[in-house]
């Protein structure tokens, strides 16, 4: 997720304002690290599902499918 929020950076470079891409992996990052320390009543698909429905609303859903995928691979 730091690194799919980090693809905002070449952005500011054009001229475009990359703090609510920036702001939107933040806020997933705070999600992803309070599911962990309790998972509460949600299962980790659906989980996922609201993340990817926020980065969807974000316009942020390309890099955090991105993010996503690649975690994935690494765990198995």
């Amino acid at each position: 997720m730091t690194v799919a929020a980090r693809s905002g950076y070449p952005a500011a470079q054009q001229g475009v304002d990359c703090i609510p891409h920036l702001i939107a992996f933040n806020e997933m990052q705070h999600q992803l690290f309070n599911f962990v320390q309790e998972p509460r009543d949600r299962t980790v698909e659906q989980f996922l599902e609201g993340l990817r429905q926020q980065a969807a609303s974000s316009g942020v859903e390309g890099d955090f499918s991105w993010a996503l995928k690649r975690s994935l691979e690494r765990i198995a």
